[in-house]
This record gives structure tokens, C-alpha cells and sequence, in this order.
């Protein structure tokens, strides 16, 4: 049986198999899972999930946190045309009922075993929810456990569904995709964030990511939770560039482990990280502590220079330059060496940790995301201006209703 994939389906499919070789998923120990790879498993678990009875169109609700196996599912249900609910991790189990009895789901893919127990105890009151998928765990807390000794007839492991998908395309092909319709978005609890999306409206975001200007070669951290649908625009947009992303929360150790061009984060994890900065240039005291108030002076004065509010001087580039090959080098190479943005979702960084980073040559720029348009506004690279969120991603249209955006 010939394979047929919605168009939305093909596209993705057609976008990531031309995207450069180079990029990919880098895990914690430094390897990269390259494209290729995770769109093939996609393909064998979009198969095995279909074998499984779950049919385009149908609601798949995902639990898990950032890893490749969370992509690789991720993306086989954006193959297939499922409508994806996506709950955190973290989400109270009140709210993982109040999705199972409003979503009307087909299926469950979720993290061993951190929301297993939950799970099977809710659907004690939905016996016809068929499949239940359960992701390798991420967490230190619960390393090594993949499932296996978890599974059931009714729990099956990620591998296994792998497997019959594989079994499946070398049999008779994928099937038949079909369009899932129109984004859905359901009402959701204070305490967890309740989405549910398609393949159409993802490669939307996509296109909008574009704007970020994330080109084939660069190390992108996201540092997002996985169920902001900012994350999954930027992830698609980066791996379909070529860029390889790294998934790790966004903090001192993993910049200089991973060595990004661009992070993704927020406004308290930058906070915290000129925070250790600072913290570890006055327990140097002396001299060293001299330099550092010195060259974020200097850095604080060239920032209004390239914000556009001061006429640069001779005299203040020459410091600059000083400052920079100096103590500049030394906290460029605690940050990963080779940063050069980063860019904060959500509430504003404060202005004077914003021009920290200016002065060091890193841009700093702000994103807006909204449910209905998660990359919504968000400054230009190369265009400086602090407490600014920027203007609008092309093809979106603001109002402000009721005080709200």
C-alpha cells in the first residue's frame, strides 16, 4: 500500500530531509542525534501508533520533559495528524483528569514513572482510552527506568510501539494520513497549561520563528519547557536550518558545556547567572573585583553607544576594546565562548543586567508568546533597545481588549 501523508505532513517531512546533515539534537554527553535519525523513528512510531488504532484527527495527549524520545513523539504525532494535548510534567493530577474527561483522548504518551501512577488511576474512569506509551525517564531521580518493568498489555514502551510501526511499514506502508482541521484550544486550570495543536498551526509558528534569523551552524539552548508552543517553533525552525539544539535548562554549567551561539531562557535564569557572575568576582576581591566593576562600567557606557543614545568617542571604544580582551574574554568563556544572543521570553530582564551582557558584545533581545500566536512579538537581531519586547512577527495582528493583549 503507497504511502499518503496530509500536505501539512509532507511538507515537514520534505523540509527536515533537506535540512543541512549537520544539525540535530545534542544530548548531555555531547553526542547529536542527527535529524535523519529522529524523523525516521518518527516515521516508525507514527506507523506503530496507527497500527495501534489511534487515526488522524484523533487527540493524543503528551507528558514528558525535554529529550529525544519527547521530540520523536512530538513529531510522529504532528506525521500522523493527531491533535496533540501537551501537559508539563509537573501538572497536578487534578488537572491531568480535568484533560481526560474534556479532550476526548485516543491515546496517552507519557514519562516512566513519573506520571504513570497518576494516569492509570484516571483512567480507571476511561477504560476505552487504548493506547497508553510510556516515554524513558529523564530524571536523576529515576535513571534506568525505561518502562520496561512497567509495561502491561495496556502500557507499552516507546521501543515496542517502534517496532510494530517498523513491522508495519516493511508490511504494507504507513497508511493514510488524513487533516486534522482546525487548532483547538480548550479551557485549562490556573495550575497547568492545557494546549492542543496541529501540524497546520506548528508549521505557522515555524515560518514566524524565521524571524530569529537561527541559520545552519549555530548551537541553539532552549531552555523553554517543552509544552510552550514558543519551544516547539523555535526547535522546528532550528532543526529545519540545520542548527543543533540542546534541550538543557539554561544555566552557568550547561553554557559552558554546551557552548551555544544562542540561548532561550527567561528572565530569572539570566538573573541568576550575572547573579554567580558577580557573586564569584567579589570573593576574588582585589584587584580582580576592581576590573570587573571597571569593565561593566565601561560595558554599561558602550551599550547607550549601540543602543543608539550616545555618540561613540575614541577614547570610550579604546576602554572597550581593553575591557573586552581582558575581563571581557575571561567571562565570555565562562558563558560557552561563543555566545552571541540571547533571547528572554516572558517578563522583562532588568535593564542594567541587559546592558551587563551588551557591553560584552551579546545581544540581548525580548519575545512575547501568546496561545494563539506563540511567537507574537520579538525584538530584531541586531537592533538594541532594553525594556522593549519589539514588533509584531510578521502576518500578526495585537489588540488590546479588556486591558489585555
Amino acid at each position: 500500500m503507497t504511502r499518503v501523508m496530509s500536505a501539512d505532513a509532507q511538507r515537514l517531512t520534505e523540509t527536515l530531509e533537506r535540512s543541512p546533515g549537520n544539525g540535530g539534537i545534542r544530548l548531555a554527553d555531547g553526542q547529536v542525534v542527527s535529524v535523519a535519525e529522529c524523523l525516521a523513528r518518527a516515521a516508525r512510531l507514527a506507523a506503530g501508533l496507527r497500527a495501534l488504532g489511534v487515526s488522524p484527527g484523533a487527540s493524543v495527549l503528551l507528558i514528558g520533559s525535554p529529550s529525544v524520545d519527547w521530540f520523536v513523539a512530538d513529531l510522529a504525532l504532528e506525521l500522523l495528524g493527531a491533535a496533540t494535548v501537551c501537559l508539563d510534567t509537573e501538572a497536578p493530577s487534578e488537572a491531568v483528569a480535568t484533560t481526560w474527561s474534556t479532550a476526548d483522548l485516543s491515546a496517552a504518551i507519557v514519562e516512566a514513572p513519573l506520571s504513570l501512577a497518576t494516569l492509570l488511576t484516571v483512567r480507571k474512569r476511561f477504560p476505552a482510552l487504548r493506547p497508553l506509551v510510556l516515554l524513558p525517564s529523564t530524571h536523576a531521580a529515576h535513571a534506568g527506568a525505561s518502562g520496561t518493568d512497567l509495561a502491561t498489555e495496556d502500557a507499552l514502551t516507546l521501543t515496542a510501539v517502534e517496532r510494530l510501526g517498523a513491522e508495519a511499514l516493511g508490511r504494507e506502508g504507513a497508511g493514510q494520513n488524513g487533516d486534522p482541521g482546525a487548532v483547538l484550544v480548550p479551557a485549562r486550570s490556573d495550575r497547568a497549561r492545557l494546549l492542543r495543536y496541529t501540524g497546520a498551526a506548528l508549521a505557522e509558528h515555524r515560518r514566524a520563528a524565521g524571524g530569529f534569523e537561527i541559520a545552519s551552524g549555530d548551537v541553539v539552548l532552549l531552555g523553554q519547557r517543552p509544552v510552550e508552543l514558543f519551544s516547539r517553533a523555535i526547535l522546528g525552525r532550528a532543526l529545519e536550518v540545520g542548527a543543533t539544539v540542546s534541550l538543557e535548562a539554561v544555566r552557568l554549567s550547561s553554557l559552558e558545556a554546551v557552548s551555544p551561539t544562542v540561548a532561550f531562557t527567561t528572565a530569572p535564569a539570566v538573573e541568576r547567572i550575572y547573579g554567580e557572575l558577580l557573586v564569584d568576582a567579589q570573593q576574588a576581591g582585589g584587584l580582580p573585583w576592581r576590573l570587573f566593576r571597571w569593565a561593566r562600567r565601561v560595558g554599561d557606557e558602550m551599550s547607550f553607544v549601540r543602543e543608539g543614545k550616545r555618540e561613540p568617542d575614541p577614547i570610550l571604544r579604546f576602554f572597550h576594546r581593553l575591557a573586552s580582551s581582558t575581563v571581557g574574554r575571561r567571562l565570555h568563556a565562562r558563558l560557552g565562548g561563543r555566545l552571541t544572543r540571547i533571547v528572554v521570553l516572558g517578563a522583562p530582564l532588568s535593564p542594567r543586567i541587559a546592558r551587563f551582557f551588551c557591553g560584552l558584545g551579546i545581544d540581548v533581545q525580548h519575545a512575547y508568546s501568546t496561545d494563539a500566536a506563540p511567537v507574537a512579538c520579538f525584538g530584531r537581531p541586531g537592533s538594541i533597545r532594553f525594556g522593549v519586547v519589539g514588533p509584531a512577527a510578521p502576518g500578526v495582528g495585537l489588540a488590546v481588549r479588556d486591558g489585555q493583549l
